[in-house]
């Protein structure tokens, strides 16, 4: 078992950056999934782990969350630049996922030193045990890395009363429109966006106009 601060050195290397709030995130994560156990898709980073890193810094929950989303890119670019991901992920071909998501991988790392997609195969129970509709752990894992990879955003044409047609953007994943325009990760379901090509995305009609008689 490593500790959070050894981990983030042994990726990061030295750096000016304040570590702390990044390995406060971990040791949450690491705590919520192997003494309180809970499963992984029952931890929330705004309810669980930003409040617990508020505390232990001694700064708002705000300023928290800020502090750990900014560390993210930098130890993803590092794993990235120094062909780490197989080592502490387990996929180099993985797009960098959600900062929530990367504590928990890095939380499982510490905890197992494997990769997250070896430790599930070889921990699914304590990761993702059955839920009460029986589904398997396999299934969990397989969704949790298909939404850490891009999808295009796509177009809905809805019909308005007033305004005629109007076109707004959905989740390829979830169909559900967005709190704000070029967001990198879903509000609700987590899917990573790509929204490169989403003025020639295709349009899905989800309202028809009425018929006048």
């Amino acid at each position: 078992m490593l500790k959070p601060e050894s981990l983030l050195y042994s990726i990061l290397g030295p750096i000016r950056s304040d570590i702390r709030p990044l390995a406060c995130a971990i040791e949450a994560a690491e705590q919520l999934l192997f003494v309180r156990h809970f499963p992984i898709d029952d931890i929330k980073v705004t309810k669980h782990i930003y409040p617990y890193v508020a505390g232990q810094i001694r700064k708002s929950p705000c300023a928290a969350a800020k502090a750990v989303e900014r560390l993210s890119p930098l130890c993803w670019d590092a794993l990235v630049l120094k062909n780490l991901l197989s080592v502490y992920i387990g996929d180099d071909s993985m797009q960098m996922p959600p900062p929530g998501t990367l504590v928990i991988y890095l939380a499982v790392y510490a905890h197992f030193e494997l990769p997250f997609s070896l430790a599930v195969k070889q921990y699914p129970d304590i990761l993702f045990p059955l839920d009460a509709d029986g589904h398997t752990a396999d299934m969990e894992v397989i969704e949790a890395l298909r939404r850490a990879q891009p999808l295009p955003v796509v177009r809905r044409m809805a019909f308005l009363s007033s305004d005629g047609y109007s076109l707004f953007p959905i989740c390829p994943a979830c169909n559900c429109t967005f709190d704000r325009d070029f967001q990198a990760y879903c509000d609700h379901c987590g899917q990573c966006l790509d929204w490169s090509h989403y003025e020639d995305a295709h349009i899905i009609f989800h309202d028809k106009p009425p018929v006048l008689t």
